[in-house]
């Protein structure tokens, strides 16, 4: 299965609950329109509570727009699938909306911009507060189209301009876990029967952390702790000059659009996807980054460094400190910066703490400038 199999599992299913009504008790709950009522007595609550782990207590006759959400992709998936696709831990809360765009959050997977299908979407009508949830059928254009439970006590369709001011967000679920995954190790494919040996059309990340371990993905729908690679890959596409946009780790519209971008510059196909040979070529730039940083640390003593590879679009990292934090020019290496460091791993509040604890880590001075060598040691693979 791959994830857009799975996104049209989710939203059939939906569909075809179009038009039940809660009911006045529990009663004929499977019936869509029989004992209709107010009292949020639901077939979908029913399941879920069959669970003893699933929620932290039973759900019927609460308010059940999040428990609608929650039951399709347990019905599609099972408890366990499920539960995970919708980054909700055992004995969650996520019956209420506010949680449940929590773990969403949590997880990194929760955004306030370019919808997609199959996203949960969040309401709120007042300050803070998540109120009402729903599943995303479609995007078109400027309008987003869902399925809503508990919307005028019943499954409806709705539709909104995705400028609304009601929206509150989206979690995108993660769709990885029913995919095949394609993994390289050591450049070789070492799990995948489908996979055509050709690397334009084999879709990963490659982690600067670890140059051994290849994250599949569809970048639409991408792996649990793929956002901080995206985040790199952001950052990498904006020191380039392709613009994608506010880096946040969410591969949306703006991002996709600097990927094609890059892969038409490149010459490879434009697909919209971060190909393992788009990965090659941006690393090439950092790994040239390296090699110049290596040749001047040579001409201080140092170990003479692999001779730079050639690369076509030229990535230029210039030293920095929290004096240039707030100057413009020097957005691009701080975007790199950030980037890399949540990529190691050191996600600070402060980026300064971050870098200084990262300098001290890798037996440099911790000055809290980002300089040649610390610049180097970032870049290092």
């Amino acid at each position: 299965m791959i994830a857009n199999q799975a996104i049209d599992e989710v939203i059939s299913l939906a569909q075809s609950e179009i038009g039940y009504h809660e009911k006045a008790s529990n009663s004929n709950l499977d019936d869509k329109t029989g004992n209709s009522g107010g009292a949020n007595w639901t077939k979908y609550a029913a399941l879920l509570d069959s669970s003893p782990d699933f929620y932290n207590g039973k759900k019927n006759g609460y308010a059940w727009c999040d428990i609608f959400v929650d039951y399709l992709f347990v019905k599609c998936f099972g408890f366990d699938v499920g539960r995970e696709m919708l980054c909700q831990p055992k004995y969650s809360a996520g019956a209420g909306c506010l949680y449940s765009a929590q773990y969403y959050k949590d997880a990194g997977r929760f955004h306030k911009n370019a919808p997609m299908r199959g996203d949960q979407i969040f309401f709120s009508y007042s300050p803070g507060e998540y109120s009402h949830t729903g599943i995303v059928e479609e995007v078109n254009g400027d309008t987003v189209t869902t399925i809503e439970g508990n919307t005028s006590d019943s499954v409806g369709r709705r539709s909104y301009n995705i400028g609304s001011g009601v929206i509150a967000g989206y979690g995108t679920p993660r769709w990885n876990l029913v995919e095949d995954f394609v993994v390289v190790e050591n450049g070789n494919i070492i799990n995948s029967s489908e996979w055509s040996k050709d690397e334009n059309t084999a879709t990963a990340v490659l982690p600067l952390a670890d140059e051994h371990k290849w994250i599949p993905m569809n970048l639409s729908y991408a792996p649990d702790d793929w956002y901080k690679d995206c985040e790199t890959l952001q950052s990498l596409l904006n020191c380039h000059n392709w613009d994608s946009g506010e880096v946040d780790g969410y591969f949306g519209a703006i991002t996709q659009a600097a990927v094609n971008k890059a892969l038409q510059y490149y010459g490879l196909e434009v697909t919209g996807k971060c190909t393992m040979a788009l990965w090659k070529k941006l690393l090439a730039a950092a790994k040239r980054i390296q090699c110049e940083i290596d040749l001047n640390a040579w001409q201080d003593g140092g170990e003479e460094p692999e001779p730079a590879p050639t690369v076509d679009h030229s990535l230029k990292l210039r030293t920095i400190d929290r004096n240039c934090e707030y100057l413009a020019e020097f957005a691009p290496e701080f975007q790199v910066l950030n980037g890399v460091l949540l990529c190691r791993n050191y996600g600070y509040d402060n980026i300064w703490d971050a870098v200084e604890q990262f300098q001290k880590d890798n037996g440099l001075g911790a000055d809290r400038v980002v300089g040649n060598m610390t610049w180097s040691k970032l870049l290092e693979r």
